[in-house]
């Protein structure tokens, strides 16, 4: 008994877990991730990655299942190809898996959890007998009728996204700058407004509030932008800055333009291409000075706190050459019943007030 997989590798599929000998097909970038996995957990005899095959359908035909754990498809011609192969699938809910299955009752969806995939496939090796019953799907998808399913899917996705997108563009006034004119431009006094500075073609917006007769600032970053889907610049909390005491800038993070699945960024930019030049320990030990830092902490972010707080602290610890170091001081904030989203308008900008000295 053997499982084909064909693949957009998900960040924690484990192959343990499948109790049967799956053989990976394709090539791709994640490959050297999956083989080192594979050489480190002793895998070698239970997992046989083909790479790229001319002819894959007789590993198709003979196999207990065709499992495709995909964040994200087309049409997937591969899942067809199984069905009129009489291989069931086993696939996440994309492309024409639901369509398929429902028709044909030939598999199962799965939700992306590697404990389900797994649940799912030991089911199959169990009843699998070596005989298979004919799915029945004929000349039904044929070349002709695959193209025009793929058409329609675009048009309806193109269609949905216009028609879905919540994120209206804000009305405020832009000015578009390239980074060699940042120099010489005169932030505004009095009323916001955007500032989009060009750089390697890269546009950097923010949103400036720069109020009269005030000498501090407060600049706000982007969290997470729910549904994602941004083709206009995102400033979340820029509804504050009516009732700051102070003045106020909101960064859009531009890494959220490249994908409109894409919901955070942290403004890391493409592979080739790198928006931000530094992590902030980096940005530290560059220029050899710590500033006085307050870190907030919400207790009931555990996810949160172990890839961002904890990554930080150690960093932290091994920094070296740095000339003037100021104190770190962590706040720890606790409130069961806020979960994840903290601090609200009022206790977020007291807590800054207070470290600014703003009465």
């Amino acid at each position: 008994m053997l499982f084909v997989f064909f693949y957009r590798v998900p960040h924690s599929f484990h192959l343990k877990l499948c109790a049967s000998f799956p053989y990976l097909l394709g090539d791709g970038e994640e490959r050297p991730r999956l083989e080192e996995y594979i050489r480190k957990n002793d895998l070698e005899k239970n997992v046989k990655i083909l790479g790229f095959i001319e002819n894959p359908y007789p590993y198709i035909k003979s196999s207990t299942a065709t499992v495709l754990t995909s964040l994200s498809e087309g049409f997937s011609f591969v899942l067809v190809e199984s069905v009129m192969l009489d291989t069931p699938i086993i696939s996440t809910d994309v492309g024409v898996a639901r369509e398929l299955i429902d028709k044909y009752k030939c598999g199962e969806l799965i939700s992306y959890d590697e404990k389900e995939l797994a649940s799912v496939m030991i089911k199959y090796i169990a009843k699998y007998d070596g005989h298979k019953a004919p799915f029945g799907i004929g000349n039904e998808y044929d070349i002709k009728t695959e193209v025009k399913q793929t058409i329609d899917l675009i048009d309806t996705a193109i269609e949905k996204s216009f028609g879905e997108a919540k994120i209206k563009k804000l009305p405020y006034p832009e000015i578009t700058v390239n980074e060699y004119e940042l120099n010489g431009h005169e932030i505004r006094v009095g009323s916001p407004y955007v500032l989009r500075v060009i750089k390697d073609g890269v546009p950097y917006e923010y949103l400036i509030d720069r109020k009269n007769g005030s000498d501090k600032l407060i600049v706000f970053n982007n969290g997470a932008v729910a549904g994602g889907n941004v083709s206009v610049p995102v400033f979340q909390r820029h509804s504050w800055a009516k009732s700051l005491k102070c003045s106020s800038i909101y960064c859009m993070d531009p890494t959220l333009y490249l994908n409109s699945f894409l919901q955070i960024g942290w403004g890391i930019g493409k592979n080739d291409n790198y928006y931000l030049e530094n992590s902030i320990a980096d940005a530290f030990e560059k220029h050899g000075f710590v500033p006085k830092i307050y870190l907030h902490v919400n207790l009931c972010s555990a996810a949160d706190n172990s890839a961002q707080l904890v990554p930080f602290l150690k960093s932290a610890e091994t920094m070296n050459q740095i000339g003037e170091y100021n104190d770190i001081e962590v706040f720890l904030h606790y409130e069961p019943e806020k979960g994840h989203n903290g601090l609200n308008m009022d206790d977020a900008l007291g807590f800054l007030y207070g470290v600014l000295k703003i009465s």
